[in-house]
């Protein structure tokens, strides 16, 4: 990863700065978030006045930078009359806004690959207002046994996102069976095991046997305290201070990955 990232940097130099390759010291390679492939700037989708190069420069600064919307357009503002890119107009925030909403929805629709060995990360996302989604994404496990260090969200595909009102074991059932024809059959499906989200894991393998159910070791361990407690009159107070522990551990990786 090192050395494609020196590469991307490198490429960046040579392009904003009409540099050879050899020019390029390495003093100069800094963090760089160009893309690994050197982009086209003359090139346009259709029906579009941005380059792909300008597109891609804009979609990895709100992945990657991370940056707002408004933020990238400054950025490219600012970088625009010492690169490639000239002193041209550059794209809006809502010009952006479009562009990852693609993104989002070729992720949601792109045919996956048919396999017997899916693994299936299930959770519902936070309530906004009344409405939330039930998250379906999904690793090939020959895909997982090859990594050499923990999962990151990269790795994983979308199978399912499903916004609801209410959302029932016999509603996640439904998103199972849809989800299981994208990828085919999962081999294991991992929830947090809350009750809708199990009775449908249960439901669905009476259809399909070779689904493992499966659940993460954090929830695992709070059910296991739970049980060995001899003091029922405390347990309000523990599940308080595990959602206050939870809460602060969310806004902890929020923070880093900021």
């Amino acid at each position: 990863m090192e050395s494609q990232t020196r590469w991307a940097a490198q490429n960046w130099l040579v392009l904003a700065n009409n540099k050879n390759e050899a020019e390029v010291s390495a003093t100069e390679l800094v963090p760089s978030i160009a893309p690994l492939w050197a982009p086209s700037w003359q090139e346009r989708p259709a029906h579009h006045h941005d380059s792909y190069g300008v597109i891609e420069l804009f979609v990895n600064l709100v992945l990657y930078a991370p940056t707002s919307f408004r933020g990238a357009h400054g950025a490219l503002e600012v970088f625009a009359p010492s690169s490639p890119l000239g002193d041209v107009p550059m794209p809006s925030a809502n010009c952006g806004t479009y562009w990852l909403l693609r993104m989002g929805l070729y992720e949601l629709t792109r045919p996956l690959e048919i396999a017997d060995d899916w693994i299936w990360l299930v959770d519902h996302t936070v309530q906004i207002g009344a409405i939330r989604c039930l998250l379906i994404v999904g690793i090939r496990l020959s895909v997982w046994q090859q990594l050499e260090r923990p999962l990151i969200h990269q790795d994983l595909s979308v199978v399912a996102l499903e916004p609801a009102e209410l959302s029932t074991a016999e509603q996640v059932r439904v998103e199972y069976e849809k989800g299981a024809q994208r990828t085919g059959t999962p081999r294991a499906i991992l929830s947090d095991g809350a009750r809708n989200l199990q009775r449908a894991t249960d439901d669905f393998r009476s259809q399909h046997p070779k689904t493992s159910p499966l659940s993460d070791i954090k929830h695992n361990e709070e059910r296991l305290w739970f049980q060995k407690c001899d003091r029922p009159d405390l347990q309000p107070q523990v599940e308080r201070r595990v959602r206050e522990y939870n809460r602060a551990n969310t806004t902890a990786n929020t923070t880093n990955t900021n």
